[in-house]
């Protein structure tokens, strides 16, 4: 095992966090087989956890979904990072316009979104519910066309963006991140045409809870089961069904002690009994 080399550490501290340059940790490099420097030393990994801490742009370890930053290189990562603006949203207001310009690519870190559109007869209609690890309108960023959707915040929201010239440079310019967008709208796509056959072959119990386990896979859990929030009709357009229905439905399963229904939310309190009721979720 090749021994460590001093990297000229001064005591300085270092902004950045290039594998070339010295560790704001400990100012340690791990030599490789040729003598350059390698990027598996842990305090270079603290190092970097530490500075994208110190920008903002630090990606929670609850996002099981992000597919973002899977199998990229040190450096194209740590160029995501610093590039990276973060930002934030109350719950309530728009991130993304139906129509407008796709001038950003957006990572979802913390919260949860509504994706909906406006049909021909201005009826509003939610097509998709999204959380932390999802980036939604990323399509139209890529194909550089409008917004297909609005995009509204149903909690407070914390989220990285990128300006989209910048990110589909950087996409034609690596196939690794080309990869992982593709295996974004892969998933994306996938649960769509689930989601089509639940509404063509299972009746409508069946269908409310497998919505229901779906938006619980990356809800905010605690001590009475897992939350998810939306409000009844979300539920009911998600599901294309009638408000009545989704009310009749939760207010059984509430009395059941299944689920806890609330302003705006659905706490989910026993999992496995809502699992009897949507069948077996492919």
């Amino acid at each position: 095992m090749a021994r460590p080399r001093r990297a000229g550490f001064d005591g300085g501290q270092t902004t950045g966090f290039d594998p070339y340059q010295r560790s704001i940790a400990c100012g340690f490099l791990v030599a490789g087989p040729s003598g350059t420097p390698r990027t598996d030393c842990g305090c270079l990994q603290r190092a970097r956890r530490l500075a994208a801490r110190r920008n903002g742009t630090a990606v929670p370890k609850s996002m099981p979904n992000c597919r973002l930053f899977d199998g990229l290189s040190y450096e194209l990562e740590a160029l995501l990072r610093r590039t990276a603006t973060p930002r934030s949203y109350r719950a309530g207001q728009v991130l993304m316009f139906e129509e407008d310009e796709a001038d950003q690519f957006l990572l979802l870190t913390d919260g949860r979104v509504r994706v909906w559109r406006t049909s021909t007869g201005g009826t509003a209609m939610t097509v998709h519910m999204m959380g932390p690890g999802t980036m939604p309108g990323c399509v139209a960023g890529l194909r550089q066309i409008p917004y297909p959707a609005t995009v509204t915040a149903l909690t407070d929201i914390r989220a990285l963006s990128w300006p989209s010239d910048r990110m589909r440079q950087l996409v034609a310019a690596h196939p690794a991140l080309a990869g992982n967008f593709l295996q974004m709208i892969a998933e994306r796509n996938e649960e769509m045409l689930q989601r089509l056959h639940e509404v063509s072959t299972l009746p409508v119990a069946q269908r409310v809870a497998r919505a229901l386990l779906r938006l619980a896979a990356d809800g905010a859990s605690g001590g009475q089961g897992v939350q998810v929030a939306l409000s009844r009709q979300d539920l009911a357009e998600l599901t294309a069904t009638t408000l009545h229905s989704v009310s009749r439905l939760v207010s059984r399963w509430q009395r059941a002690g299944i689920v806890a229904a609330g302003r705006k939310r659905v706490r989910i309190l026993d999992p496995e009994r809502l699992v009897a009721e949507g069948g077996t979720v492919d």
